[in-house]
């Protein structure tokens, strides 16, 4: 039997101080991180005056301290970063304190530092030789490693100011997603931000979807590249990034509803490492549509956002101007151009498939013929039965005895 190797008292106050300094910061007691503080005996290598708060690390939940079966090595490793780290501080004519800290799952390095008089940088160029440091140090420069930019916060004042530092850096830290060009995030960053608002994503996501309907696919794609390259990096901003995803998501429900096509659409941007991954997803998935749907017509817009509307609420009572009004286009042109398009007239459409869903009910369930007219949005099991025979050649009952066969008495 494998022997138990407990940890060292080192190694676990190491644990609790780390997981307690998380606390400490994002409680916002500033008697709480100052008790901390002095209670552990924390000596401070920074100036209470003025410090600045960064944070860097590796994303997606990756620990400095991974393996328990080699904790104490872990550990010590750690250690030795920091000392890196003070070193590359020292040199720099700055002190600070290096700690772990849990940023959504993941522990991150955090540092806070102080310059000294003799300090010839600014606090983003010292931030960016602390994140160089871990690009060019082994394991962390493998391509399996992936690094946050460092995000910079400053500068603060007082124990009070460490929780509003933390909160901010972790702030910055998100948008490291949007694959920004400088190493270091600072509040700088925010105030270059573009702010297309919700309503010009909306609207080219609507010519998004008529691009969609004329079947260019490189016209689709450079739609596709002004939303996510331009509107959306440059806003820096995950709600519009979200709102994006959310109307293209919702266009391509309606192609998936409409032409039946099969499309990888249970995806976010929080999948993906960068914006580009993301956008590189969404576009496979608009080849995969265009393939599947090669050499096929395709319907305008208003007929497509018609057809979904139908496929949405057959089983109601729906009429050509509600339709219309839907669509908001014309009585008359919608119902001219649905028959072109579709080579049935709306009513007919709608009744052809109410009977299609009222088939494989038929096949597949055990619901009975009046719960089964009512399901697919007829008033009477009469009219239901003449439309279906219509259609089918077969009243609901014979059809059924196709693939449920009635079994011989004794």
């Amino acid at each position: 039997m494998e022997e138990k190797k407990l940890l060292e008292k080192a190694s676990t106050d190491f644990v609790r101080n780390n997981m307690l300094i998380n606390y400490c910061l994002w409680d916002d007691k500033e008697l709480l991180i100052e008790s901390f503080v002095k209670n552990n005996q924390i000596p401070l290598r920074f100036d209470l005056k003025e410090y600045y708060f960064c944070i860097t690390g590796i994303d997606k939940k990756y620990n400095l301290i991974v393996d328990s079966k080699i904790f104490q090595q872990q550990v010590e490793a750690t250690h030795a970063i920091y000392r890196e780290i003070e070193k590359l501080l020292d040199k720099n004519h700055c002190r600070g304190n290096c700690f772990l800290i849990k940023v959504d799952n993941s522990k991150q390095l955090a540092v806070l530092f102080s310059k000294d008089v003799d300090c010839q940088k600014s606090a983003v160029q010292i931030g960016e030789e602390i994140h160089r440091y871990f690009l060019q140090r082994p394991p962390y420069s493998t391509e399996n490693q992936r690094f946050v930019a460092t995000s910079l916060t400053g500068a603060y004042q007082g124990y009070e100011g460490m929780h509003w530092a933390y909160l901010k850096a972790r702030q910055l830290n998100d948008l490291h997603f949007f694959e920004l060009d400088c190493l270091v995030i600072t509040e700088e960053v925010l105030k270059q931000r573009i702010d297309p608002g919700i309503l010009a994503i909306y609207e080219n996501c609507r010519r998004l979807r008529n691009e969609l309907c004329t079947g260019n696919l490189s016209a689709v794609l450079e739609q596709v590249n002004y939303v996510f390259d331009y509107l959306v990096r440059n806003s820096l901003d995950m709600n519009c990034c979200m709102a994006a995803h959310t109307f293209v998501m919702a266009i391509l429900s309606l192609f998936v509803k409409v032409y039946g096509v099969q499309l990888d659409l249970d995806f976010t941007p929080q999948d993906f490492f960068s914006l580009s991954e993301y956008q590189n997803h969404l576009e496979n998935q608009i080849r995969r549509l265009y393939q599947d749907r090669e050499c096929s017509p395709w319907y305008t817009a208003e007929v497509l956002l018609a057809l979904g509307f139908i496929h949405e609420n057959y089983m109601k009572d729906i009429s050509l101007k509600l339709v219309a009004e839907y669509t908001n286009t014309n009585v008359s042109h919608l119902s001219s151009e649905f028959n072109r398009q579709t080579g049935r007239s709306l009513p007919d459409f709608i009744s052809g498939l109410r009977i299609e869903k009222a088939c494989r009910d038929l096949e597949k369930t055990t619901m009975t013929i009046n719960q089964i007219s009512r399901e697919v949005g007829f008033n009477s099991v009469r009219y239901f039965t003449e439309i279906f025979k219509k259609y089918c050649g077969k009243t609901p009952i014979q059809y059924r005895l196709q693939f449920k066969p009635i079994e011989p008495q004794d």
